[in-house]
């Protein structure tokens, strides 16, 4: 299945991935551990099994967003 990364960077991924397998494929583009992630718009937790076509954006540490899930969950 194809996944769609905020840059417009599409990563090849076998069916029945979550967000957790993603960030492993992309790991030195991203600054920190995964927390969280953007899917099609809406948060979702990183155990999430993506779908053909998604869109995604994994939310770290770093981000102030990711902070923010940190500190409040």
């Amino acid at each position: 299945m194809e996944i769609c990364l905020p840059d417009g960077v599409k990563q090849e991924l076998p069916e029945g991935s979550n967000v957790v397998d993603l960030s492993r494929k992309v790991k030195k583009s991203l600054k920190g551990s995964p927390l969280a992630a953007n899917i099609n718009g809406e948060l979702k937790d990183i155990t999430t099994q993506l779908k053909d076509g998604d869109t995604v954006q994994v939310i770290t540490f770093e981000s102030e967003e990711g902070k923010d899930i940190f500190w409040h969950s």
